[in-house]
C-alpha cells in the first residue's frame, strides 16, 4: 500500500492533536533544527553509496523535517505546509524563464544564467519585501568551505586559475612570515584554496571531506 503527502500532513496532525504524542506536541522549530542538517547528511550519503533502498528512506525523513515545521506553525497559526508549497511553487515557475517565458536555453549552463537573471530581477523589483530567502545571504550554518566556494564564486567569477595562484601564493607566504599587516592570512589562504579547486571543477566540501575519511 501507498500513501500520498496529504497522508502524511493528516498523520503529523493526528500526533501533535491534544489527545496525540505528548513527544511531538512539544516540539518546536528549535527543537528539531539540527534534524534538518542531520537528515540531509543522511541523504547525501545514501546517494553516495547508491543504495537506493537507503536513499528511500531518507529523502522520506529529509520529507518529514518541512511537515514537522509547518504542522508547528499552523498550531501556533503562523503558516501552513500549502503557504510552503506554494512560495517554491512561484519560485520555481518564475526562476525558469526559459520554460516558462521568452528566454531560450541551449543547455545547462545557459538555463543557469537565466535562473541567476531572475533571480537578481526578483531582489531589483522589491523582491527583500516579499521573499524571506533574500534578506540573507548565507545560512549561518553553512560548512566553512561550502560557504567560502559559494562567496568565492561571487567575488572572482571572472578569475582564472593562474591568477588565483598567485594570490594563493602571496597569502601562504604572508602565512609563513607571520605578516602583521595581515591578521587573517590562514583564512585567506584556506578561502583561495577552495576558490582554486571550484575553478577545477570540484566540489571543495565534498572533496576535502573524503580525503580526511580516508586518512
Amino acid at each position: 500500500m501507498t500513501y500520498s503527502f496529504d497522508d502524511l500532513i493528516k498523520l503529523v496532525a493526528r500526533l501533535t492533536a491534544d489527545d496525540g504524542c505528548p513527544w511531538d506536541k512539544e516540539q518546536t522549530h528549535k527543537s528539531i533544527r539540527i534534524n534538518m542538517i542531520e537528515e540531509a547528511y543522511e541523504a547525501v550519503d545514501a546517494v553516495d553509496s547508491g543504495d537506493m533502498g537507503a536513499l528511500v528512506e531518507e529523502l522520506g525523513d529529509v520529507l518529514l523535517q518541512p511537515v514537522l515545521h509547518a504542522d508547528i506553525a499552523r498550531r501556533a497559526e503562523r503558516f501552513c505546509i500549502d503557504d510552503v508549497v506554494s512560495f517554491l511553487y512561484k519560485k520555481i515557475y518564475s526562476r525558469h524563464t526559459h520554460i516558462f517565458g521568452a528566454d531560450k536555453a541551449k543547455d545547462a549552463a545557459d538555463a543557469l544564467v537565466f535562473w541567476e537573471n531572475a533571480k537578481s530581477k526578483e531582489k531589483s523589483e522589491g523582491g527583500k519585501q516579499n521573499n524571506p530567502s533574500s534578506q540573507k545571504k548565507y545560512p549561518e550554518n553553512f560548512p566553512a568551505a561550502l560557504r567560502a566556494e559559494k562567496v568565492f564564486k561571487k567575488q572572482f567569477k571572472d578569475a582564472d586559475t593562474e591568477y588565483i595562484k598567485r594570490l594563493l601564493l602571496d597569502a601562504l607566504n604572508d602565512l609563513e612570515q607571520k605578516n602583521d599587516d595581515d591578521t587573517n592570512a590562514a583564512g585567506r589562504l584556506l578561502f583561495l584554496a577552495v576558490g582554486l579547486v571550484s575553478l577545477f571543477g570540484y566540489d571543495a566540501e565534498a572533496e576535502l571531506n573524503n580525503y580526511a575519511k580516508n586518512q
